[in-house]
């Protein structure tokens, strides 16, 4: 596969939306004018154009992925993993509706695979069951639901508690601080900490979608 510059934190394009904006529609546009051929032609071996499909999906699966793993060398490895089973499974291509969401969930389900390596438990239940006859608002809801509850459960036991109190409970700032015994500076520093996370890999999943 064809080498990329490295996408790290501090080159994350997520970090200025009207860049990100212009950059979907553009790459969007680009997509929508011939998706159907173009995956006829990689299904046919066509290098060029599955060069084509790679160049435009491969930055936003590594900025997803190193915004949700916060491991640039595992985003680095599955990203190539990704494209190289598309490639391998490339005769099947014709037969996909929306490559947008074909690849999104190849990214989620490896990023998935991850965390369960790495033995992180998350609660997903019926989360992560999700198929084309899912109304395109339900599907995105759940999709942005599972994100949180897998980002979530990443974070370190106080932020995870803070943010589950605040969110899931309903609770105030001064009722958590009280609560946990802690200052209400730390639940707010917790909190801001949480939604940042939480910004950036809403951010990267929507780079998928935006029209």
């Amino acid at each position: 596969l064809w080498r990329r510059l490295p996408v790290t934190a501090s080159t994350d394009p997520l970090g200025n939306i009207d860049k990100i904006t212009y950059f979907c529609r553009r790459k969007h546009v680009c997509m929508l004018t011939d998706a159907t051929s173009l995956l006829e032609s990689i299904s046919r071996g066509d290098h060029e154009a599955f060069r084509t499909l790679f160049d435009m999906f491969f930055p936003k699966v590594k900025v997803f992925l190193v915004n949700f793993l916060k491991d640039d060398k595992a985003a680095e490895d599955i990203a190539q993993d990704i494209f190289v089973k598309i490639w391998t499974m490339r005769a099947s291509l014709p037969e996909i509706k929306s490559i947008s969401t074909y690849i999104y969930r190849m990214t989620r389900n490896a990023a998935l695979n991850y965390f369960r390596g790495k033995r992180i438990m998350v609660e997903i239940s019926e989360l992560s069951i999700l198929d084309d006859t899912d109304v395109e608002q339900e599907y995105y809801c759940k999709e942005k639901e599972l994100l949180i509850r897998l980002v979530v459960g990443q974070m370190p036991a106080q932020r995870r508690k803070i943010f589950t109190m605040s969110r899931y409970q309903g609770k105030t700032n001064d009722e958590i601080a009280e609560s946990l015994r802690v200052s209400k500076h730390t639940v707010e520093n917790n909190l801001s900490i949480a939604l940042k996370e939480l910004r950036e890999v809403m951010l990267a999943f929507a780079l998928f979608f935006l029209n």
